[in-house]
């Protein structure tokens, strides 16, 4: 049995359980620091998304806005006013139409009104799309935080678990060797402690699954944010 696992019949006989650092590495799991601010979550993908939605729709009405206003020349020599302008307002027939290629003519007026009216409702629909995205940023953001908080409890509670079942180990041990109990007690404490640190390591998987998650909500990590 010693030569099959690589131990010395002394450590066999001993019946202790080899703690190294690979254990000790799969149980270790970072910690999510306080105060992170909700800026972060400006970071997500889809929230850019929706920004530079809102922002195309904001610029959208302002090109249509600009169709309002005649295309010309406001003054001529020595300051005076262009004739393009005297001309905007000579007579109400020529009122804003004084040729396609200086001003909408009148009959196109409804045409602008309907184009930024068209504009503003996309705009409108931006901005009920960009406040849907950022709560819904929000809701994932919490969720991935009430899971961390739970997964961390959980492995808590299993490490706990395993350090009653070691000190029950080393009790188990110890009355053997002192002849109150057989042999038979030392190994079912081993299969105890050995089943329960699994159970931790599966527990420390759960939190890093539940970090995995939390960083996809708020659009990254923060270790590189954090001073240090």
């Amino acid at each position: 049995m010693a030569a099959i696992v690589g131990r010395s019949p002394r450590e066999v006989f001993a019946a202790r359980i080899a703690r190294d650092l690979t254990q000790v590495r799969l149980l270790g799991v970072p910690e999510v620091p306080s105060g992170l601010p909700s800026d972060l979550l400006e970071r997500r993908p889809d929230i850019r998304q929706v920004e530079a939605q809102l922002a195309a729709a904001s610029l959208r009405i302002d090109a249509a806005r600009a169709q309002y206003f005649p295309s010309l020349s406001l003054t001529a020599s020595y300051g005076s006013e262009s004739a393009a302008l005297a001309n905007l307002f000579s007579t109400p027939a020529l009122a804003w139409g004084i040729g396609a290629s200086l001003l909408q003519p009148l009959i196109g007026l409804k045409a602008i009104e309907a184009n930024v009216e068209a504009e503003t409702a996309r705009r409108e629909a931006a901005v009920v799309s960009y406040t849907q995205t950022v709560q819904s940023a929000f809701r994932e953001t919490r969720d991935a935080l009430i899971a961390n908080r739970s997964t961390r409890d959980a492995l808590a509670a299993q490490t706990e678990r395993a350090q009653k079942l070691k000190a029950s180990l080393e009790l188990a041990e110890l009355r053997y060797r002192s002849g109150y109990s057989g042999y038979i007690d030392v190994l079912d404490a081993q299969r105890q402690l050995l089943q329960a640190q699994t159970l931790q390591i599966l527990a420390a998987r759960d939190v890093r699954f539940a970090l995995i998650d939390l960083a996809k909500a708020m659009g990254g990590g923060w270790d590189y944010l954090m001073p240090h």
